[in-house]
């Protein structure tokens, strides 16, 4: 693949209030067409308050009015708040352009209170990214695993969600989405994890697959690696790293 035809980075964070210039560089140097970002909070915390994930947002927004041509937002928040954490999804969407929910560690996603979320996210076309982790040593208490990905998104299967870091466990990650065709993983996570890449492939087909660096917590250049190293046929490296996620923002991936 030529990078120069652009990646899109489907899983960025902001640090801070923003992003450094020498992230910028990054991206220039690296072919990054575009970067989809969230803010887990100018200092993350597992368990944001109001006041913490809309000021999170705020940061986000400013960044998209800042670069418009390259910055696509989540809007983030804390669905434990049922009623502001829906308030805040529908200001995410319509004021400041966001096209997807991101969903981190404050609730499990499998919990009632994030149900008013999916609905509303699906009904105007937008997409979920969740982070999911199979941990060896036991999940935080709001932690969301890969079978609670796959039943939330057996109970929405018109909604998209993608599986954030394969599910941390990326074995266990793809046989627990492997029979629900509405999630596309994303490819963040371990950068040693040899055979992620080509087993997704495999068990979810290509067209499930997308390609996420977790910036600025994690590099472009180890995450793009993984990639090249699965020595897939260029179409396909075209195909996670740009064209899948165009179809999902477009709202034809279920189509």
């Amino acid at each position: 693949m030529d990078m120069r035809s652009g990646i899109i980075d489907v899983h960025v964070h902001l640090r801070g209030d923003g992003l450094p210039n020498k992230f910028w560089r990054a991206v220039d140097r690296y072919g990054v067409e575009k970067v989809m970002v969230s803010s887990l909070g100018r200092v993350w915390r597992y368990i944001p308050t109001v006041d913490e994930f809309r000021e999170a947002n705020a940061d986000v927004a400013r960044l998209i009015k800042e670069q418009s041509d390259r910055v696509i937002g989540y809007v983030y928040v804390n669905p434990c708040y049922e009623e502001e954490a829906l308030d805040e999804v529908k200001k995410g969407f319509q004021v400041y352009g966001c096209k997807g929910l991101k969903l981190w560690v404050s609730c499990i996603c499998t919990d009632p209170r994030v149900e008013p979320l999916v609905e509303w996210v699906t009904e105007n076309n937008g997409f979920i990214l969740l982070h999911s982790w199979q941990k060896a040593k036991g999940n935080l208490p709001g932690e969301s695993t890969p079978a609670d990905v796959a039943t939330l998104a057996k109970r929405y299967p018109n909604t998209v969600f993608i599986m954030a870091h394969i599910g941390g466990d990326w074995e266990r990650g793809i046989k627990a989405v492997r029979n629900c065709p509405n999630v596309l993983i994303d490819t963040c996570g371990s950068i040693t994890s040899a055979g992620a890449i080509e087993r997704a492939v495999k068990y979810l087909g290509v067209r499930r697959v997308v390609y996420g660096s977790d910036a600025c917590g994690n590099d472009f250049g180890p995450n793009i690696g993984k990639i090249y190293g699965a020595c897939l046929p260029e179409e396909d490296e075209r195909k996670i790293f740009k064209e899948n996620i165009e179809e999902v923002l477009a709202g034809r991936w279920l189509k």
